[in-house]
């Protein structure tokens, strides 16, 4: 079978019948996804609506800007992202009789962001962490009843990470 049309990209001004020629990029306008040593940022070509800013560095827990309105190709500067060393939540998995339970699943879903995942040990401790603002922190384990809970970590003082202790019961 051969195709009816081939358009070679490496031809300047190549596209299909009444395309209009691409725009020209203004590097003074386009994004800017990772930041400098200045802390900028510049995301272009978002839909009118409400939005915020999810920003992520090694290190550092993940951070949310303010909610910000936007309109149609409305420009709006001013949108901060404070990144903090975060907070780490640990403590100890356990059935209803104190008994730790080995190998529950721990994880920490932020308001935004991806969730962070991670299991109980031998002791039935577990370590998750940096996270910052409110999470839904859940265990479940086979054959026990899941077990969650919100919890409010308050900013760390100082550029040394948190610590939150919270502990979770699993009924059999």
């Amino acid at each position: 079978v051969r195709p009816a049309a081939v358009v070679d990209p490496s031809t300047p001004g190549a596209g299909l019948a009444g395309d209009p020629p691409p725009l020209a990029l203004d590097a003074a306008r386009a994004s800017i996804w990772v930041t400098g040593p200045d802390g900028r940022y510049r995301i272009r070509g978002l839909p009118r609506g409400k939005l915020t800013v999810l920003a992520v560095a090694g290190g550092y827990a993940e951070a949310r800007s303010r909610a910000v309105t936007l309109g149609a190709a409305e420009v709006v500067s001013g949108v901060d992202v404070v990144l903090t060393p975060g907070t780490f939540v640990f403590g100890k998995i356990s059935d209803q009789h104190g008994a730790p339970v080995i190998g529950a699943e721990v994880t920490a879903q932020p308001e935004l962001g991806a969730p962070l995942e991670g299991f109980s040990d031998s002791d039935g401790n577990y370590r998750l962490g940096p996270l910052s603002g409110t999470i839904e922190l859940r265990a479940t384990a086979y054959g026990h009843v899941d077990a969650h809970t919100s919890v409010a970590l308050a900013p760390p003082k100082g550029r040394d990470p948190g610590e939150q202790r919270q502990d979770l019961t699993l009924e059999v």
